[in-house]
């Protein structure tokens, strides 16, 4: 079995106080991760390490044997479902999720087909997709942004709490769905 990622002494820093601090760890294809604890104690500075939204302080991550720790987070091919949905506000609910189809040039027509198929998965309607966050009760957004962050096909998927506001039976749905998406794998806290 081939390690899918790997963390070699991870170290992440905020001015004064470590965040995360000599993290090694290695998970396999397939595997499923979930990162447990206090609020404060790290879990999401691990995962914007790991999606290249911070750089570490020191230390060194790995995703298929291949060392992505100075990669970009566009060139990672990694999707990322945000706490707090971290939505663009002046764009429409459709516009968000097409929006990491149109930095990697899909064409219109494949980026329409992406995003029927994922809001249709995910159970947002064709008015719900014409409106912009704001607009959108807390759930509607939350589905947003998992629909983005699985909508160019990741071949990692990090979820910081990406079910807290749905409810009951669309967690349930939602959390079945995930599991089944291949070649997608889930990392993160819950």
């Amino acid at each position: 079995m081939t390690n899918k990622i790997r963390l070699e002494n991870l170290t992440y820093c905020y001015s004064d106080k470590k965040a995360v601090d000599n993290i090694t760890l290695s998970l396999h294809s397939g595997k499923f991760l979930t990162i447990l604890g206090p609020s404060g104690c790290g879990k999401t500075t691990a995962l914007k390490l790991i999606g290249g939204y911070l750089s570490p302080t020191k230390g060194s991550i790995f995703i298929d044997n291949i060392d992505i720790t100075l990669t970009d987070a566009c060139s990672r091919k990694i999707g990322m479902v945000f706490q707090n949905y971290a939505l663009f506000p002046h764009l429409s609910a459709r516009k968000n999720i097409a929006f990491p189809l149109e930095i990697r040039n899909h064409s219109k027509t494949e980026c329409e087909k992406k995003i029927d198929a994922i809001s249709e998965l995910i159970g947002l309607t064709q008015k719900e997709l014409e409106r912009k966050p704001s607009e959108l009760s807390g759930g509607q957004q939350q589905r947003v942004a998992l629909a983005r962050a699985l909508v160019f096909e990741p071949h990692l998927l990090l979820l910081d709490e990406p079910l807290a506001n749905l409810d009951r039976v669309l967690k349930t749905k939602l959390r079945n769905e995930i599991r089944k998406f291949r070649p997608y794998r889930c990392y993160g806290p819950r």
